[in-house]
C-alpha cells in the first residue's frame, strides 16, 4: 500500500485497532536489532509489567431465559466485562476479532465452547491465561448471571461468581460488581501498578437500549460486517446522543471508506462526550481528534499519557509509533515504538507492516524486508501484505518482482485498489505504458465518472505524463475540475503542467482568498499554513494577504505549532522586506514551545525552507536580518539535540558568514554540516528517459573516476559555491524539464578509511554510487526533508567518488546530501575535491 495512500488511512486504521490489546502475557524479550534499542527508563517498567499482567478471554454467555429478545445479551455481557476490565492495568483482554477468528478456524459453536476441554484448546491457540464462560437467566423475577473463571492451559475452575441483580435495567450494576470481584483474584498489587479505578457503570453506557445496539455492533464488528455493524452503532447513537464509544466506531466505519468529513465529523461528537468514555479510549480519543484537528502539540500530549499510563498496552505503543512515523516523520522513535509493540503483541498485524516502511526510510532495507516477510507470514490470506512487500520491491527498483507481488495481492482480491494502483506505477516505470493504459482503463470502468472518483483519473494523467502528451494530460485534470471545482490537487497539477493557464490561477486565487477571507480558524493545520504560504510566494501580489493570515492565526489560535509557522513565515516576510515588523518567536522559549520545535523535524524545502534561505540572503543584503535570532536558534535545537534545526542554523549561519566574505568560518561551519556545495559536483544531463526508471545513461557505462576526468561528454559545474541551502537544486542547475534523468559526480578524499553515514532528502527517484558499487535505490517521489533517507557507506582511505541519478516524472527534481558521523556531524578531515585539486573558497 501506498505510502500517500496509507497516510490518508492511517485514521481509520486508528480506530480500527482501538480495541486491540496485547495478548500476551510474558516477560517481553526485547529486540537486538540495530537502532531499535527502546528508551532504557522504560525497560524495567515495561518488563515488570507485562510479567504481571494477566491475559484473558472472555468466551460467551448463553442465553438461558427462554427469551429470544434478550439474544443480543450473549454478546453484550461480554463486552460490559471487556470495557470494564480493560482499564486494569494488570489484565490483558484478548480483542474479540481475535477470539471470534480462532473459534471460526476451530469451527466451534457457542454451545461448544462452554465445555472446559474446549475453552482451554482455545486458550491456549490464543495465549490466554485464563478464560470465562458464563450463562444468564430469570429466577424468581430476577436476572442472574452465572460465570466460570477457569485457567487455560488446564480448564481448571479458579473462580465460580452467580449475581442476581433483580431487573435487566440493573445488568451495569451487576456487571461492575462481578468485574470488582475478578479484579480481585486476578490482580496481584493494585498499588504498586498505580491502578486505575473506575466504575464505568455509570461513565460509558447511559442506555440499555443503546448499549443493545452498540454490543451488537461490536458483534457484527468482530466478524468483519462492517455494514451490518454501522447499522447497529447508528441505531445506538439515535437512541443515546451522548454515546461516545459508539461515535468512535461510526468514525472507524467512515474512516475505512475515506470518507473524511463524515468520519470528523463522528470524532468531534465522540471527543465532545469522551467523558463518558473508559479512561483508556477517552485518551485515544482525544488522540485521533488532535490528529485530524492538527494539533500535533494535543496529540503527543494524549498519546504519550496513554503510554504512560498504559505501558505494557500493546496498542498504545502502536498508536504512539503510527504518530511518530506518519505525523512528523520520526522513523527511529517509531521504530522504538513499533518493536516494544511487537515484543508485547508478536500477532499484530500492521505493526509488522509500519515497521518495514520505517526501517526503509532510515535505509535498513533487510530489517524492512524481513518486518514485511513477518506481515505476510501472519497474513497469508490478505492481498495488503504481498502489496507492501511489492512496494518496497518498487522502491528499490526491483520492478519486475514487484509486479509479481502485486499480481499477487490482486489474486487474492481483485478490486484491491493499492496494488492496482502500484501496478500502473511500476509499469510506467518500465516505461510500458500500453499495459499501464490498460490496468488505468478497467480502474475506471470499474470505479466509475470522475464525479464519483478521481484517483483513477490522476493516474491516466500520469499515464500521459510519462508519454509527454501534456494536451492529454491537461484534458483530464479539466474534466476533474468540471466535476469538482475545487480539487486543489488537480488544480496545482494543472498550474504545473500548464504554468500559463490565467484561468487555473484565478481559479486558485479564489480558493486561497475564500480561505483568507473565512473568519473560521478552527480547523486549520500547521501543513495548511505551509500549504497556502507557499502558493502565495508564487503570485504576484499576495504578500499582504498573506500577512494577514498569518497575523489572524497568531491572534486567534493556540496551537503552538501553528503559531512557530506562522512566525517562521512572518519572518521570511520581514527579511525579504514585505512587512515592517514583527516579534520574533525565539525570544522566549518556554516550555509549550520547546516541546513544539521537538516535535518539528520534517520541514520540507519546497515547503519551506526554500523561502527561508532565500529570506536570509535578502535581509543580508538589505539590511534586516536578525543574526542573533539564528544563533540562539542554533543553541536551542543544539540543547534538545534537534538535528533537523540544529543542522538548518548552521547552514544558514554558514550562509550569513559567507556573504560577510568570512571564508574560514563559513568553511569551518561547513564542515560540521557534511553537506557539499553545489560547485563541487559535475553534473551530467538532462537526458530523455524513454524506458522508464532503470534505463541507462552515458553515466552508468563508464568507471567513477574516469567519468569524472572524461571532458569529451558534455557536462556542467554549478558556479554557487556556497552551501546556501544545502539543497541540490538538479532541476535549477541543469535546466531540467519532464521525463529527464541527471547525474551528479561528487570527489570524496579522505585521509583514512572509516564507515559513515550517506544522509538524503530526494524528491523524486534516485540512484545512488560510491566507487561503481551501488549503494542506494530509492524508486517513489516525497516532499525533499533533510536526512530522510539514511544509509551506512564505507569510505576507503584516499580518492573516493559518488555519483548521483536522480529521475522525474514532472515537479521538482534534486536532494539533500549529507555524508555524517552516526550522530549526524560531518567530519573534520574529508574534503569533496581530489586530493590535488585546489579546495579554496572564491568570492562570486
Amino acid at each position: 500500500m501506498t505510502r500517500f495512500f496509507k497516510h490518508i488511512i492511517l485514521f481509520a486504521l486508528i480506530f480500527f485497532l482501538f480495541s486491540c490489546d496485547s495478548n500476551m502475557d510474558r516477560r517481553i524479550k526485547l529486540a537486538s536489532k540495530p537502532n531499535s534499542a527502546l528508551m532504557q527508563d522504560r525497560i524495567s517498567t515495561i518488563q515488570f509489567e507485562a510479567s504481571q499482567k494477566k491475559s484473558i478471554a472472555i468466551y460467551h454467555f448463553l442465553n438461558r431465559t427462554g427469551d429470544a429478545n434478550l439474544n443480543w445479551l450473549e454478546s453484550g455481557i461480554v463486552e460490559m466485562l471487556t470495557s470494564e476490565l480493560a482499564q486494569s492495568r494488570q489484565l490483558i483482554i484478548i480483542p474479540g476479532l481475535q477470539i471470534n477468528e480462532a473459534i471460526q478456524n476451530f469451527d466451534i459453536n457457542s454451545f461448544a465452547i462452554q465445555d472446559s476441554v474446549t475453552g482451554s484448546n482455545l486458550a491456549k491457540q490464543i495465549n490466554a491465561q485464563v478464560f470465562i464462560n458464563g450463562q444468564f437467566r430469570y429466577a424468581a423475577d430476577s436476572l442472574y448471571i452465572d460465570l466460570e473463571l477457569r485457567e487455560g492451559t488446564t480448564g481448571r475452575l479458579l473462580q465460580k461468581v452467580i449475581e442476581a441483580g433483580g431487573g435487566l435495567e440493573n445488568v451495569f450494576s451487576m456487571i461492575n460488581r462481578i468485574s470488582n470481584l475478578l479484579r480481585e483474584n486476578l490482580q496481584i498489587n493494585l498499588n504498586a501498578l498505580n491502578e486505575i479505578d473506575v466504575n464505568k457503570g455509570d461513565l460509558t453506557f447511559q442506555s440499555l437500549e443503546a448499549f443493545k445496539f452498540y454490543s451488537q455492533g461490536m458483534k457484527l464488528q468482530n466478524q468483519l460486517y462492517y455494514e451490518k455493524a454501522f447499522e447497529q452503532f447508528q441505531k445506538a447513537v439515535e437512541i443515546d446522543s451522548t454515546f461516545a464509544s459508539a461515535y468512535i466506531r461510526l468514525a472507524e466505519y467512515y474512516g475505512l471508506r475515506m470518507d473524511v468529513e463524515k468520519r470528523k465529523a463522528m470524532l468531534e461528537k465522540a471527543a465532545r462526550y469522551a467523558a463518558n468514555a473508559p479512561p483508556k479510549e477517552k485518551l485515544r480519543i482525544l488522540g485521533a481528534k488532535a490528529i485530524t484537528d492538527g494539533d500535533i502539540f494535543e496529540a503527543i500530549k494524549y498519546f504519550e499519557q496513554l503510554v504512560d499510563q498504559f505501558p505494557e498496552d500493546a496498542d498504545a505503543h502502536f498508536q504512539l509509533a503510527n504518530f511518530y512515523q506518519f505525523q512528523i516523520g520520526r522513523s527511529e522513535k517509531a521504530i522504538e515504538q513499533y518493536e516494544t509493540t511487537i515484543a508485547l503483541d508478536p500477532d499484530l498485524k500492521l505493526a509488522y507492516n509500519h515497521l518495514g516502511y520505517a526501517y526503509a526510510d532510515i535505509g535498513k532495507i533487510d530489517l524492512a524486508y524481513a518486518a514485511l516477510q513477518k506481515y505476510i507470514d501472519i497474513a497469508k490470506d490478505e492481498p495488503n501484505p504481498l502489496d507492501s512487500y511489492g512496494e518496497l520491491l518498487l522502491e528499490q527498483g526491483e520492478l519486475d518482482r514487484a509486479i509479481k507481488m502485486f499480481e499477487k495481492s490482486l489474486d487474492i482480491d481483485k478490486d484491491f485498489y493499492p496494488a492496482a494502483n502500484h501496478l500502473v506505477t511500476a509499469y510506467l516505470d518500465k516505461g510500458d505504458t500500453r499495459k499501464a493504459h490498460k490496468i488505468v482503463k478497467e480502474l475506471i470502468e470499474k470505479q466509475g465518472p470522475v464525479e464519483l472518483t478521481v484517483n483513477p483519473y490522476l493516474l491516466l494523467a500520469n499515464t500521459y505524463i510519462v508519454e509527454n502528451k501534456y494536451n492529454k494530460v491537461v484534458e483530464v485534470l479539466e474534466e476533474i475540475l468540471e466535476q469538482q471545482p475545487e480539487h486543489f490537487n488537480a488544480l496545482l497539477a494543472l498550474l504545473i503542467v500548464d504554468p500559463e493557464n490565467v484561468e487555473n490561477r484565478k481559479r486558485i486565487e479564489a480558493i486561497y482568498d475564500k480561505f483568507i477571507e473565512s473568519e473560521s480558524l478552527e480547523n486549520i493545520t500547521p501543513n495548511m499554513v505551509f500549504i497556502m504560504v507557499r502558493f502565495a510566494f508564487t503570485i504576484d501580489n499576495y504578500y499582504k494577504k498573506t500577512d494577514q493570515l498569518l497575523t489572524m492565526l497568531l491572534e486567534n489560535n493556540k496551537d503552538p505549532m501553528i503559531n512557530i509557522s506562522a512566525m517562521a513565515f512572518k519572518e521570511i516576510l520581514y527579511n525579504d522586506g514585505y512587512i515592517d515588523e514583527y516579534t520574533s518567536y525565539v525570544v522566549d522559549f518556554d516550555e509549550i514551545i520547546t516541546t513544539a520545535l521537538n516535535q518539528m523535524t520534517n520541514i520540507t524545502w519546497d515547503n519551506y525552507w526554500r523561502y527561508y534561505f532565500d529570506g536570509i540572503r535578502q535581509g543580508f543584503y538589505n539590511g534586516r536580518l536578525n543574526q542573533e535570532n539564528i544563533e540562539k536558534l542554533l543553541a536551542f535545537s543544539e540543547s534538545i539535540e534537534n538535528r533537523h534545526f540544529e543542522i538548518s542554523m548552521l547552514m544558514a549561519l554558514a550562509s550569513i558568514h559567507y556573504y560577510k566574505q568570512e571564508f574560514d568560518d563559513y568553511k569551518e561551519i561547513v564542515k560540521r554540516t557534511g553537506a557539499p556545495p553545489e560547485s563541487k559536483w559535475k553534473y551530467f544531463g538532462p537526458y530523455d528517459i524513454e524506458k522508464g526508471f532503470n534505463q541507462q545513461f552515458y553515466p552508468e557505462e563508464n568507471e567513477l573516476n574516469e567519468l569524472y576526468h572524461n571532458d569529451n561528454e558534455g557536462f556542467l559545474i554549478s558556479d554557487n559555491d556556497a552551501l546556501y541551502d544545502g539543497f541540490i537544486d538538479f532541476k535549477k542547475i541543469c535546466d531540467v524539464h519532464y521525463n529527464s534523468a541527471v547525474y551528479a559526480v561528487l570527489p570524496v578524499w579522505v585521509p583514512s578509511s572509516r564507515t559513515a553515514e550517506l544522509r538524503l532528502g530526494p524528491t523524486s527517484p534516485i540512484k545512488v554510487w560510491l566507487n561503481n558499487r551501488k549503494v542506494v535505490t530509492q524508486n517513489d517521489y516525497q516532499q525533499p526533508i533533510l536526512d530522510r533517507l539514511r544509509t551506512k557507506i564505507n569510505l576507503n582511505a584516499g580518492q573516493n567518488y559518488i555519483m548521483v541519478k536522480a529521475s522525474n516524472r514532472i515537479g521538482e527534481m534534486g536532494l539533500y546530501f549529507r555524508i555524517t558521523d552516526e550522530s549526524g556531524y560531518g567530519f573534520d578531515d574529508i574534503e569533496f575535491a581530489e586530493k590535488n585539486e585546489t579546495v579554496a573558497i572564491s568570492n562570486n
